[in-house]
């Protein structure tokens, strides 16, 4: 695709697909074992015209290096996912912001910085919500009831992953239903609640049975 699009950009510089193309090309080389200049891929967005596409690709670009640094040493992964959402927000492309958000909340996570990944988990949520995406939604869910069991909070913990269970169950996802409900079931045993689990250890039952026997 890259040598395509090379090709396309000798004889029309400014063919506006080919350049996509290319950056697009280029940032899904970052953490393979290729070397990726980024001012040639900055040189390329700068001759994408609509401010749009500009944005947004650029957002992509970010993104990609972020996850990238995450997989060597994974610093400067936190500067790269804010510039990526930063320009997704310019782009009005919430999808794409709450997808950095998510990162950035995985990334407070692991610092065990709780408060601070709830918050991007909600506004990940948010994001989801208004972009219609259900399954990203029942993940936001079950990210916020897992932080929220980390807080030593098992009440929301456990609010949250019944909502996912609900969610991915509607959505015919049942291997992610069970793991939301097998975190709802934990939540309900730190809280003592007997009947809670034990409505939601027939509910696994059933959900596992039915999955053993297709």
């Amino acid at each position: 695709t890259e040598s395509i699009c090379l090709d396309i950009l000798e004889i029309e510089p400014d063919n506006q697909e080919a350049l996509v193309n290319i950056v697009l090309a280029m940032s899904d080389r970052f953490g393979k074992e290729y070397a990726v200049g980024d001012a040639r891929i900055t040189e390329y967005l700068t001759r994408i015209r609509s401010d749009y596409e500009r944005a947004y690709y650029s957002g992509i670009t970010y993104e990609r290096r972020a996850k990238a640094v995450l997989i060597t040493n994974g610093v400067g992964a936190y500067e790269l996912f804010r510039q990526a959402m930063a320009l997704n927000q310019a782009a009005g492309h919430p999808a794409a912001e709450a997808s950095n958000h998510v990162n950035l909340g995985i990334l407070a996570e692991d610092r065990r910085e709780y408060e601070v990944a709830e918050r991007e988990f909600e506004r990940a949520l948010e994001l989801d919500k208004t972009a219609e995406r259900r399954a990203e939604i029942a993940a936001d869910l079950l990210r916020l009831g897992r932080v929220a069991e980390r807080r030593g909070f098992p009440d929301r913990g456990l609010a949250y992953s019944e909502r996912a269970y609900r969610s991915y169950l509607a959505q015919g996802n049942q291997a992610q239903a069970i793991a939301a409900i097998t975190f709802a079931l934990d939540c309900a045993r730190r809280l003592g609640l007997v009947e809670e689990v034990a409505r939601l250890e027939k509910e696994l039952i059933r959900l596992t049975g039915s999955r053993s026997g297709r």
